[in-house]
């Protein structure tokens, strides 16, 4: 579990520009919209809309790992074509035994100023938004993560159901994070939800326009 990072969307906005050199990613009937670029100081970054409404601002990419840091001084590379990708599994808990999937995906390169390559695959359904890190050029037996920066740029008027992350060791006996917290209900995105620790995934998010 980790916490959200909250993000002061009109500020991130002017740190930034889209690459209009990529064209927007889509899911295959276009209602759901990513669009990648970077900020003065070369961090990647992606903003979702779904049917024309923004559901992410600026939402920052990057990893730095041991001897590789992919969160300044990026450059993206080319977008490949989009490939349709399909899944079925069963889980063993939830709501929904069998899960059937559906989507496009595309994969998009980026690269630091030493060369190091990293790729993110973009994965984007009807109703379902998701990516991945990938490391072509890393070695294969390990890779130690040192930082991630991936963060969601929720716009200021999204609205939050969800329940915050309990300061570890707290509690009795100190089992803390152990048991759920009370959810916070319709809590506004001005700031981190609810305690210093952060929230807790998953959550829901409203961005008022009914997304």
């Amino acid at each position: 579990m980790k916490p959200f990072h909250l993000l002061p969307v009109l500020l991130l906005s002017l740190l930034g520009c889209a690459d209009a050199t990529i064209p927007a990613l889509t899911n295959t009937s276009g209602s759901l919209r990513c669009t990648l670029g970077l900020t003065a100081e070369g961090q990647p970054f992606y903003t979702l809309s779904y049917q024309g409404a923004i559901v992410l601002d600026t939402s920052y990419l990057g990893i730095r790992l041991e001897g590789a840091d992919c969160t300044r001084n990026m450059e993206w590379g080319p977008v490949g074509e989009p490939s349709l990708k399909a899944a079925r599994y069963s889980m063993t808990h939830g709501k929904q035994q069998t899960v059937r999937y559906t989507g496009q995906q595309y994969r998009a390169a980026l690269r630091n100023a030493a060369g190091f390559e990293l790729e993110v695959h973009f994965y984007l359904s009807e109703h379902g938004f998701a990516y991945r890190y990938y490391f072509p050029g890393a070695p294969q037996d390990s890779i130690r993560v040192l930082e991630e920066a991936s963060a969601y740029g929720f716009p200021d008027s999204t609205l939050a159901w969800m329940q915050p992350m309990s300061k570890a060791k707290s509690g009795w006996k100190e089992t803390n994070p152990s048991y759920e917290e009370h959810y916070l209900f319709a809590q506004e995105q001005t700031g981190r939800p609810g305690k210093p620790a952060g929230g807790v995934c998953p959550a829901a998010k409203n961005g008022r326009s009914g997304h």
